[in-house]
């Protein structure tokens, strides 16, 4: 009996890099689901167990890489949780820049006073950090052993580091222009068009409310939805509608709500706003 739990006691001590690997993975695309779903901070703690994972796994693979015969098992576990470890720290990193564009959303619309450039200034660092820094993860994945190329691919879902780097510069570049979008020198008025998908137009959907938005010095000083059929109502004249909108809706007027007939996004919000300068008094 010894000699059977010496066995079962010796294949746990050698297979347990391999549990350990497989819950870092699980951890790290859970974490990633989590975020997605909205849940930041078991996200956050999520990821956070995957660094731990990691590491630990790499130390004790580390320890294993001179078993005979199995060694070069260990060692590419060693260098695929190395790889992990890696991208669930820059995880994480994500993770508090994210906690601290809630902590801005929160002053904005609770009309706290802050500093603004502060936080546009730090989270676009932060992201420029984590975009560098997921160039040379993608760089080093490229030379990777196949096993780590395909965990990574399991963690991370349907998503790559290439896809994540693009929309990390496009955040950046949103983050530095925050001020000029909160209104840090002068009130901005922002339009949002709501559209009904259910009726078919180009840009997605019938525009069946519309929201002002105004900003000023970092707050969210204004807010007011209005439907589209009250703001027709208002309209003085006639519009003479586009010739399809004529032939396939039989629409002789030209509205707000179909405003939205041009597919290209920005003609048509000209033209919506447009509508909306004549309907209302903004």
């Amino acid at each position: 009996r010894w000699k059977l739990k010496f066995a079962l006691f010796f294949l746990l001590l050698l297979g347990t890099p391999f549990l350990l690997l497989i819950l870092s993975v699980s951890t790290l695309f859970f974490g990633q689901y989590f975020l997605n779903q909205g849940y930041l901070n078991t996200s956050i703690w999520l990821v956070g167990n995957s660094v731990t994972l990691s590491n630990f796994t790499k130390d004790y693979s580390d320890s294993l890489v001179k078993v005979p015969f199995l060694g070069l098992g260990y060692e590419k576990i060693s260098k695929a949780s190395l790889f992990l470890g890696k991208a669930a720290e820059i995880g994480l990193r994500g993770g508090d820049v994210k906690k601290t564009f809630v902590e801005l959303t929160g002053k904005v619309l609770n009309q706290d006073d802050y500093d603004l450039e502060t936080f546009s200034e730090e989270i676009s660092l932060e992201l420029n950090s984590i975009y560098v820094d997921l160039g040379f993860l993608q760089v080093e994945l490229q030379s990777s052993s196949d096993f780590t190329k395909e965990l990574v691919k399991k963690s991370l879902g349907d998503r790559d580091i290439k896809s994540l780097r693009e929309n990390i510069l496009n955040l950046e570049y949103l983050f530095k222009q925050t001020p000029l979008f909160l209104g840090s020198n002068e009130p901005k008025t922002f339009l949002l068009l709501f559209q009904d998908s259910s009726v078919a137009r180009p840009t997605g959907g019938l525009i069946q409310e519309f929201s002002l938005v105004t900003f000023s010095g970092g707050k969210l000083i204004d807010l007011q939805v209005y439907s589209s059929d009250y703001a027709d109502k208002n309209i003085q004249g006639f519009v003479d509608s586009p010739s399809p909108l004529k032939s396939h809706f039989g629409k002789d007027a030209w509205k707000l709500k179909d405003s939205n007939w041009d597919p290209d996004f920005p003609t048509s919000a000209t033209q919506a706003e447009w509508f909306i300068d004549k309907e209302i008094d903004v």
